[in-house]
């Protein structure tokens, strides 16, 4: 092996273990429940590569071929009926246990529309529930929110930024971190702690229903009106680095093994 080869091979290593993709770091953690990367190119399943919670489209939802972050593929929700619902959802009635809840959204329309991006359970059933959405305009300003509904406290953690000034039709980060054993909920955008609000508690344990791209709501349903890609689960609170550090990488490999082969052809 010359010292070019060596070289190059050296880089390769790297850029696959280190600089690439919050993909395969998400996959090798325990604790992960749910990883839905929207990589299907056809159909109305979408597949979860960890546990198995697979989902079906229901509407009008397409498939970005190409268009997710880092070049993947990605699902696109037209604002009015379009939604993913997920069909086993056992392993996301949390009941005062922790959570992050993370993926990639784009928004399409300005700071006067609900736009939920995930939900477990809803407001229906009058039991406690988890959403993660944009707010309409007025009490709050169209912020990026996550919203957790518990039988002893009800908050919001907000955004910075205003409905007005988020960014259209460009990939944002959103993180959303349930911390049970410290009593805070916290919420970041593009890794960047955004609002840290105090919890009681944190129980899910007769959840119904998990949507992407919908919520339901005693007044009607809800829908996404952008794009969502990559969106993962965790079943325990992330730290602030580990959110930073998938909000700062790219999905996609760079490198991978056929390169490093391809060097000795």
């Amino acid at each position: 092996m010359t010292s070019t080869q060596t070289s190059r091979l050296a880089w390769l290593i790297v850029s696959c273990l280190c600089f690439i993709t919050p993909s395969l770091v998400i996959a090798q953690d325990e604790h992960l429940i749910a990883y839905w990367r929207f990589e299907e190119d056809s159909g109305s399943q979408v597949l979860d590569s960890i546990l198995g919670h697979d989902g079906i489209i229901h509407g009008n939802v397409q498939r970005m071929i190409g268009g997710g972050v880092g070049g993947g593929n990605a699902l696109e929700f037209n604002g009015i009926d379009g939604y993913v619902e997920i069909l086993d959802i056992a392993d996301f009635k949390f009941n005062n246990t922790s959570a992050t809840i993370m993926g990639w959204v784009q928004l399409y329309d300005d700071v006067n529309e609900y736009r939920p991006f995930l939900s477990i359970n809803s407001d229906v059933s009058g039991d406690d529930f988890f959403q993660f959405a944009k707010a309409r305009s007025g009490l709050y300003e169209g912020r990026v929110f996550m919203e957790v509904h518990a039988s002893t406290n009800h908050l919001f953690a907000l955004s910075l930024s205003t409905g007005a000034s988020l960014d259209k039709y460009t990939w944002i980060h959103f993180a959303g971190v349930v911390d049970v054993d410290h009593g805070k909920v916290r919420l970041y955008m593009n890794g960047v702690l955004q609002d840290a609000e105090n919890l009681t508690s944190f129980d899910l344990s007769s959840a119904s229903s998990v949507t992407i791209g919908s919520t339901l709501f005693l007044s009607g349903d809800e829908y996404h009106h952008g794009a969502l890609d990559e969106v993962a689960v965790f079943n325990r609170a992330l730290s602030a680095s580990q959110i930073s550090a998938f909000a700062n990488a790219v999905p996609n490999e760079q490198a991978t093994w056929s390169d490093i082969k391809s060097m000795f052809r």
